[in-house]
Parts: structure tokens; sequence; C-alpha cells
């Protein structure tokens, strides 16, 4: 069988994965900044992957680049290509900006209450929960200008930023900025961008859950084949066997989805976000679904702080809520099907992923 680009790219990011932990005495059990493998990461060129080779990125598609973002998921690894390379770099690339150094990543800062001037130039207001912001070296912040939006590039330390972190230990800040932003690290977005960057948010997160739940069902098809009970494996019990099957439905659903808003992503624009919203909204449910029978097979030692399994379930509860849960994003499916009279439509010819023209 011919291997892929993101079968390669996969397996790459495994190598390097592995060959920064096997030098480590004592397993990762938290969810910080991991200094050391963002480095090897970027002199590989694997955290600019699916940006412009002219403005400082390594090419490719933007398939490459989820090709990262999920070997990154499955390996649990503490390293933000994902909001670094499919959104904040996205974007500077959008308006033609090159891009800084990758020796530490770049932060995405969304929110209504961020504000621009053009004419003061001054970036002002807050966010909460922006994913990486005390690991980055910058920020890329969208913000609302008088007349549409702006996206600016300013130094993070320019900024006041209080650590925090998710279920997963991942890090979240708080964010508030008054700044005065350099000429030429401003400039317009078109129209649509800005709703596009929360599409490509809700698209990273529903990757990422459907390289986890993935590696769930992996690590639990091998659990369940290891252990005994009673005299026999788990798997030799029904109610296991109904249980894995679950955990494949789930992992085949959500993976479908994704991999249908990534293709619109690239080839109807118009489409994507709802194929995005469609992914996010059963990643969510999936993800919750996943940790609920992993945990359950595996039973208490699946909980225990050094079990590899917390570091996916985790992060599965995590990302189900951000970027938009499943009630987020249903409502706006149903206000945007509503306000384009596809309702009907829809509802009787299955047409979500066929809009009329």
């Amino acid at each position: 069988m011919t291997k892929t680009d993101a079968d390669v790219i996969a397996e790459t990011i495994a190598q390097i994965v592995d060959g920064v932990r096997s030098d480590r005495a004592a397993p990762e059990l938290d969810g910080g900044f991991d200094a050391e493998l963002w480095l090897v990461l970027a002199s590989s060129g694997m955290t600019a992957v699916g940006v412009d080779d002219a403005l400082g990125g390594s090419g490719g598609l933007a398939q490459d680049a989820v090709a990262v973002v999920r070997a990154l998921a499955r390996a649990a690894a503490h390293a933000p290509v994902a909001e670094h390379a499919m959104a904040a770099s996205w974007l500077l690339e959008s308006v033609r900006r090159e891009m800084p150094s990758q020796e530490r990543p770049l932060a995405i800062v969304t929110g209504p209450d961020l504000r621009f001037d053009p004419t003061t130039r001054l970036l002002s207001g807050s966010a909460d929960s922006v994913p990486w912001a005390d690991a980055a070296s910058g920020l890329v912040v969208v913000a609302r200008a008088e007349h549409g939006s702006w996206v600016c590039l300013i130094e993070a330390a320019a900024a006041e930023i209080v650590p925090g972190t998710n279920l997963a230990g991942e890090s979240r800040c708080a964010v508030v900025l008054d700044v005065a932003v350099e000429a030429g690290d401003a400039a317009p977005l078109d129209a649509g961008q800005p709703e596009e960057v929360q599409a490509r948010l809700a698209l990273i997160r529903a990757t990422q859950i459907a390289a986890v739940v993935d590696e769930t069902l992996r690590r639990t098809l091998r659990y369940c084949d290891e252990r005994a009970q009673f005299g026999r494996t788990l798997n030799n019990f029904q109610s296991t066997r109904d249980a894995l099957a679950e955990l494949a439905g789930e992992a085949a659903v959500v993976s479908a989805l994704a991999d249908r808003a990534l293709g619109d992503l690239t080839t109807d624009r118009e489409r994507f976000p709802v194929t995005v919203a469609a992914a996010k909204i059963r990643a969510s449910l999936a993800a919750r679904r996943t940790a609920r029978l992993a945990h359950q097979l595996h039973g208490a030692i699946g909980f225990t702080r050094e079990h590899p399994l917390r570091l996916l379930t985790t992060r599965l509860w995590a990302w189900s809520n951000e970027a938009g849960n499943e009630r987020e994003w249903s409502q706006w499916l149903g206000r945007h099907l509503v306000s384009q009279e596809r309702l009907w439509t829809t509802l009787v010819g299955g047409r979500v992923f066929a809009p009329d023209r």
C-alpha cells in the first residue's frame, strides 16, 4: 500500500515526539508548553506547514497542516501547532505579512470586546481562554474597528497575560490589551474573514477530537485484548464488544465529518461554515461519549494520573467546549439555514452538504 503525504508526516511527527520524550527521566503529567519539542518541530519545518514559503512558511496544503495537527493530538503533545499554523499564521498570510521567528508560537486572540482604531492605531480590550498566550512570542489579534475588522500583530510582552489552564492542563489565558500597534503590523480584513477565523478554530478542535477519539479507540481495543477477567480477556464479553462497536462508530462518524469540512475549506468556501458546524457539533458529542465508554472499559486504572488514557480523555472533555460547543453551533446552523431559506430542503432532501446555488 502506497503511503500518502499525510502518512509520511504522521510518521515523522511520531518519531520526533518519541525522540524528545525518550530523553526524559519522567513522563509528562501536565499540559504546560513543551519548549524543547516546539524547537525540534520548528527546526524540521513542522510548525509552518501549510503556510506560503515565500512568507517564511514551509509550504504545503491545508491537508498537510491537518496531518501535523492530528499526529500531535494523538500523542497528547504540548505544542500548539494547530493554533499557530492553521489560524494565526494563516491570518498573517492572508494579509501578506511575513512570518516572525518560529522559535516560539504565535497565539490567536479573538473576542467581541477587542477594538482597534486605525487612526490612533490603539488596540484595546480583553479576551478570555486564549490558547497558549503565555507561551507565545507574538499575538495575532482580530479586532473590530468602526468599519469592518482588522488583524494586528503585537509582541506578547506588550499585553497583560493572566495564565490559566483548561481541564487538560493546557494553557488558556486571559489577555488584556491597551497598546499602540506599529505601522505595518495592522491590516484590514476582508468581509467574512472574522467568521472564517471562528470556523477554522472549530475545524481545529473537531480535527483534534477526531484524532484523539481514534487514538482512544486504538488504546482501548489493545487494553481489552490484553486485560483478563474471570478467565478470559475483556473483548470476549458481549457487553465489551457492544461498547467497542459504539466507540468505533463514534470514531468513524467524527473523522468523516472533519474530513468533509477540511475538503470544503479548500474547494467550497460557501459550504465550509456549514460543514464545520456539523463537524464540531458531532465531534463535541463524540468526545464525551468516547471518554465515558473508554473509562468504563478501563475501570479505575484509567482515572489515575499516570495512565495515558487520562491525557486523551481530559483533552476530549476540554476541547468539546472550546471553539463553540454543540449547542452553540447547533443554534448557528439553525439560524443559518433559516436565513438562507434552506431549512425545508435540508430537512426533506438532506441538503446540508449541498446548499442551493
